[in-house]
């Protein structure tokens, strides 16, 4: 089954992209300004086309407005560069006289990237395109996040030393399959083309992958084809000893891992089949073998979702997560990467405007920051960026109440149905700066909106203890202890609970009252049976905190009895357990 993402937005995307991309006014300028060295000159220029166009945000011209704030992060971005060589030189002059992707990748770049790294990628793609470069301007999202994922080296197990010719074959991949994969890479939106770009696999796995796996169920699947075995080593691809395996998909496949093995797997597979992906590891872990999971874009009725299970085990379901971001390194939480779907079914010079916003606000004077943020998340509600300046903005205690009023209001409209999480996470945001009494009676609020959602419900009262722990650990604890009420319900929220309450009895000396809570607690969660991966259940990281803290109190015996329980869980997963 092939699911091409053109068949979902195109019509909107193109759509966008035809009124967006024409004539470009800055780029002789931009041109002139490489060869003379004059960038830092042009940037200001740039800017001065900003100014007129702010003096209404509601009624921006969004086209106009990304050229503009493109070409000043243009010159801003690569002022101060330093020497360029020959390739280096050229492929700073070809992205300055092509409009499409200089926007792109202008409002793409951030802080955390390295203007010579992106340059020295896209140098390396426009040398590997010599024959036909203007493939780059056509593939401008895809160009802008492979220019903004490898300009740094890889980050996790497997990563190879920064090697921007991998970039450069990565996107010969993408486009040479274009019509074999699952999402379209021509019409990903950058944000969501990270999780493509961010791909380790050499050359010859990217190929394997999308054979074994291009066509048929939801790539989730991938998650459970290796065996289950956290003993299992590897070797970087680099550094393979004829003893140790490399780290490469065959090689997960036929040997397997832990989870972080599996997910790493399934989401590598699922970027090779031109579908986003990541590898989530729960917000709330304390002990055993590591969980984690993968998660991949797909499409869903008429429009596309991050799918969180299809490529989890069923007794991390619920939990709550986070990603690493492949640009910044940065963790990213599900909520926040669940709201990404929404820039698949965004025109793109709405998306393209939103960001163009985001990167001009120390542009308008402080009164109209409320406008210009609303305006990003109203053009485009998947901008992270914008609702987290909105956010923050709201936090600072310059808004009117009435103001306040309208941020929250607008929050419940976009994410109350659809993204609860990010409904969680933004309140968190909203409230952060005030007394701690305050930010709880708000986030009581919430905990009592999602009565009929207790993971979410537990979720939030995790985040009200933390609030309360350092004034008032009474009512820290109790409020934990509302969440250990119903363990099960609760989710992943109850190992993050368990974590709080032992570290504040044990801080306390009340090893006692520590060991009965366990002892009113552990019982009440699944014991797992025959599962190869019961050492990352909740049963047995809440059982070693049981035996660790009866051990502790003085009870050898009782903390035997415990340990031997979790040891007879765990013999019968090894079980369960493929051989090498």
């Amino acid at each position: 089954m092939r699911l091409i993402m053109p068949l979902l937005v195109i019509g909107v995307v193109a759509a966008g992209r035809a009124s967006a991309w024409a004539a470009d006014t800055f780029a002789a300028d931009a041109i002139e300004a490489v060869d003379k060295d004059r960038l830092g000159s042009f940037a200001i220029r740039s800017e001065g086309e900003i100014t007129p166009l702010l003096t209404d945000v509601r009624k921006v011209d969004s086209d106009a407005l990304a050229l503009a704030a493109g070409a000043r992060e243009f010159g801003r971005y690569f002022d101060g560069v330093g020497k360029l060589d020959g390739g280096e030189r050229e492929a700073l002059r070809f992205l300055a006289g092509k409009r499409r992707l200089r926007t792109t990748l202008m409002l793409a770049a951030s802080a955390a990237d390295s203007p010579r790294g992106v340059l020295a990628v896209l140098a390396a793609l426009l040398a590997d395109q010599k024959g036909s470069p203007e493939v780059l301007e056509e593939y401008a999202d895809l160009v802008a996040a492979l220019c903004v994922v490898w300009d740094a080296p890889p980050i996790g197990p497997g990563g190879q030393p920064m090697d921007v010719k991998r970039a450069a074959r990565l996107f010969r991949f993408l486009t040479a399959n274009r019509v074999r994969l699952r999402m379209d890479p021509k019409s990903l939106p950058w944000e969501l083309a990270v999780y493509v770009a961010r791909n380790e696999g050499g050359d010859g796995e990217l190929y394997w992958a999308l054979e074994r796996y291009g066509r048929g169920a939801g790539l989730g699947r991938a998650f459970f084809d290796p065996p289950y075995d956290p003993g299992a080593e590897y070797a970087s691809a680099a550094d393979a000893a004829v003893d140790t395996p490399a780290y490469t998909l065959p090689n997960i496949v036929r040997f397997g891992g832990g989870c972080p093995a599996l997910a790493e797997y399934a989401a590598r597979v699922a970027r090779s089949c031109g579908a986003p992906a990541a590898v989530c590891v729960p917000t709330e872990s304390w002990g055993g073998e590591p969980q984690a999971w993968a998660a991949y874009f797909k499409a869903a009725g008429k429009g596309v979702v991050w799918d969180w299970e299809g490529g989890r085990f069923a007794e991390h379901r619920g939990w709550a997560g986070q990603v690493n971001d492949p640009q910044t390194g940065a963790w990213v939480t599900d909520g926040e990467l669940a709201i990404t779907a929404e820039l698949a079914v965004t025109p793109s010079k709405d998306r393209l405007a939103s960001q163009a916003l985001c990167k001009v606000s120390d542009v308008v004077a402080p009164e109209k920051a409320l406008e210009v943020y609303e305006k990003a998340v109203e053009l485009s509600p998947g901008n992270v960026r914008a609702w987290a300046a909105l956010a923050e903005l709201a936090a600072s205690g310059n808004l009117t109440a009435a103001e306040f009023a309208r941020v929250t209001q607008r929050l419940e409209k976009f994410a109350g149905q659809r993204y609860e999480r990010f409904l969680l996470l933004t309140w968190r945001r909203l409230v952060a700066q005030r007394p701690p009494k305050d930010q709880a009676a708000a986030l009581e609020k919430l905990a009592k909106r999602f009565e009929k959602r207790p993971a979410l419900a537990a979720e939030v009262r995790l985040a009200i203890a933390d609030v309360l722990a350092g004034d008032k650990p009474a009512e820290a604890l109790a409020t934990l202890g509302a969440v250990l009420r119903d363990p099960v319900a609760s989710g992943g929220a109850t190992v993050g609970a368990v974590r709080r309450v032992d570290a504040m009895l044990r801080s306390s000396g009340e090893l006692g009252r520590l060991a009965a809570i366990y002892r009113d607690v552990w019982p009440k969660l699944p014991r797992p049976r025959q599962l190869p991966h019961a050492g990352t259940t909740p049963f047995y990281v809440v059982g070693t905190g049981y035996a660790a803290a009866l051990r502790d109190a003085g009870d050898i015996s009782a903390s035997e009895v415990v340990q031997q329980q979790l040891d007879v869980v765990l013999e019968g997963g090894s079980t369960g357990r493929r051989q090498r």
